[in-house]
């Protein structure tokens, strides 16, 4: 269906019409007002999640826990493949899906945990990052994984870049930079799939 045809208010509603992209699309304008309201507040300048504070025995811890991390993603990788299965098919051929389940979050939360406690919370790397990766490579995680790391290690160097310059002598927080530009592209990557969908 050509969507030019379609009527206005039917174009505003298709991109909400699935409830937990409701709810992922309200988290991520939630998000965003705040970091406008922190940008020009002043508030992001003393924000926790910047890597202004980090030392070298953070960045050695860091480094320990994430190549640990890393390389048992890269090990799971196939594992995760296998979850585009059915648990029935999965059971058939003598894998258990809640066991490949398991481990997988059980690395995500290592992960994710360990990077939170060094730096703090920055949001929709997680979120974006794999979507942009899985749109260039395709669906093989174990080309997908490997990826992410290198997208998301120079989306994090360009938006501390940024945020240690274009405010001399203080600092923008890379959390509040990729607040306020990674909730719209988060809109924008969910609209635009549903309107994929529609045509």
């Amino acid at each position: 269906t050509n969507s030019s045809n379609l009527p206005f208010s039917y174009i505003l509603r298709v991109p909400f019409t699935n409830s937990f992209k409701l709810i992922i699309i309200g988290v991520a304008l939630s998000l965003t007002f705040s970091g406008f309201q922190q940008l020009f507040s002043g508030d992001s300048l003393v924000g926790t999640s910047t890597f202004n504070g980090i030392t070298w025995s953070d960045t050695l811890t860091l480094l320990i826990t994430g190549v640990i991390g890393l390389v048992a993603a890269m090990i799971l990788a196939p594992w995760a493949n296998y979850l585009k299965m059915s648990d029935q098919q999965l059971a058939l051929r003598g894998v258990s899906a809640r066991f490949i389940r398991f481990w997988l979050l059980a690395v995500v939360v290592y992960l994710s945990s360990g990077a939170t406690a060094e730096i703090g919370v920055i949001p929709f790397v997680g979120i974006i990052v794999p979507n942009i990766s899985r749109y260039l490579v395709g669906h093989d995680y174990q080309t997908i994984i490997p990826l992410s790391m290198l997208i998301g290690s120079w989306l994090l160097l360009t938006i501390d870049t940024i945020g240690r310059t274009i405010t001399l002598p203080g600092e923008i927080p890379a959390a509040t930079i990729m607040t306020v530009v990674g909730g719209p592209f988060l809109v924008w990557m969910l609209w635009g799939q549903k309107f994929n969908e529609v045509r």
